[in-house]
Order: structure tokens, then sequence, then C-alpha cells
């Protein structure tokens, strides 16, 4: 364990001042007490910390109906997040949590902000969230419909009819069911449509 901690030690000066030499004294990481503690300058700031925030002051402001702040920190929020975090742990049980919690509130942050720009009639970034959100989630049934709904009110019927095609396949393979009758209903729909305006007169 002794090892194995003073390797981390040594990682961590490394990436964190490069051009230290290898016995220099650290600037930021201080050993105090029989452990170690990580000493950030003023203004510094911790990317995990700023997303968490900036998540749940959209969420704040989406339940008071300030909808314009509400957006502002969830594209903020958005943009902090680069995919799933310690994912040089990703098999160690201790970094399961934390990451399956980030994973869930960014899924929210989308969700919110597809919601928002639906009612502004912005299907082309909703059709960007919910494609980011499948990303994430492929059991998401809910987001796949929402998906297809966006196509079709942009008069992309194939496109719609892809989707659930995609929706279809991932469910039977992993889970072996059929999608929820939301998704088969809508597809139907979908297919009277194309078929009746197909028809010759």
């Amino acid at each position: 364990a002794k090892k194995n901690l003073w390797s981390i030690i040594s990682s961590l000066k490394l990436a964190i001042e490069p051009e230290l030499s290898s016995r220099a004294k650290s600037n930021y990481l201080q050993y105090t007490e029989h452990s170690y503690k990580l000493k950030l300058p003023a203004g510094s700031t911790v990317d995990t910390m700023m997303f968490e925030e900036k998540a749940r002051l959209g969420l704040y402001h989406r339940k008071t109906g300030d909808n314009a702040r509400a957006l502002i920190n969830f594209e903020l929020a958005e943009n902090l997040y680069k995919g799933d975090v310690l994912p040089e742990d990703l098999y160690a049980p201790w970094s399961q949590v934390p990451r399956e919690q980030f994973r869930l509130l960014y899924n929210q942050v989308l969700r919110e902000m597809s919601g928002l720009y639906f009612v502004q009639r912005d299907f082309e970034k909703c059709i960007y969230l919910y494609q980011k959100i499948i990303k994430s989630d492929l059991w998401d049934e809910d987001s796949y419909l929402a998906l297809m709904k966006c196509y079709v009110l942009l008069g992309k019927d194939l496109m719609a009819i892809q989707v659930f095609q995609q929706c279809e396949e991932v469910l039977q393979k992993e889970l072996n069911v059929m999608p929820n009758q939301q998704l088969c209903e809508f597809m139907q729909r979908i297919l009277n449509r194309r078929f009746v305006v197909g028809k010759p007169a």
C-alpha cells in the first residue's frame, strides 16, 4: 500500500507540475499529520464541482419558473461535462457511485434543456440533446420517442423511422423486449400517414 501511495503521489506531482523535479516539494500537494491534501491557489476551479453547481442552479431556476436563467446554467453545465468521471478507475467499486450520480445529473440536465428547447420549437437543438441522452442511456425509451417526434415535426419521417428501428434493435439485443406501446403506436401513425400521403389519387 505504501509503495502504491508513493507511486500515486509521484504521478499526481507530474500531472500537476510537470516541470517539477521528482525530489522537489510540490506547491499543491501538502503532507500534514500523516496525510496528503491538495491545496489549490486562489481562483482555482474543479470541473466536477462547477458542473454540479451549474446543474443544481439550473434545476432551481427551472423549478421557480425562471426558464431563461435555467437554460443559461444548463448550457454551462452541459459544456463542463466531458464524459464519465474517473475513467481511469472504471472498474473500481469505490468509483461507481460518484460516476453514476454525475451521469444521472447530466442526463437530467439534458432532459430539462431539451424540454425548454422543445417549447421554443428549436427541434434541431432538441435532436442534438436527445441523441446525447440516448448515447448515455441506450434503453431510454422516452428519449427515443421524443427524438422521433422532433424529426416528424421537422418533416423528416424517415429519420424518425430509423430512430425506432435503432431502439427496437437495442432493446431486442440487450433486453429481449419490444419497444413500449407508445413507441409502437407512434411508429404506426408515421407509417399510416406515409401510406395515405403516398397513395395514388
